[in-house]
């Protein structure tokens, strides 16, 4: 979680998203979603997911300066009591 609120601040989103959580796996080295890409397919598509998971985060709402602490969006808050 602590890389998720990283990349967000650098990202200078005011919320933590399930964008960000995703970037992060998908760009970590050990992440689930890098390992998953690699194993069924090869780098190219692993670089092409990251792109357009970018794309979307240029999108997201951004503030500056980051705030000390961005909150966490109400989706992931959700998702471990699932």
């Amino acid at each position: 979680m602590r890389a998720i609120r990283q990349f967000s601040n650098a990202s200078l989103a005011p919320q933590v998203t399930p964008l960000h959580l995703a970037i992060v796996l998908f760009e970590d080295p050990e992440g689930i979603g890098r390992q998953a890409v690699l194993k069924c397919a090869n780098k190219d598509t692993l670089r092409s997911i990251i792109r357009v998971l970018k794309k979307k985060l240029v999108r997201l709402p951004h503030v500056s300066p980051p705030p000390d602490q961005a909150s966490t969006c109400s989706t992931l808050q959700a998702a471990p009591s699932r």
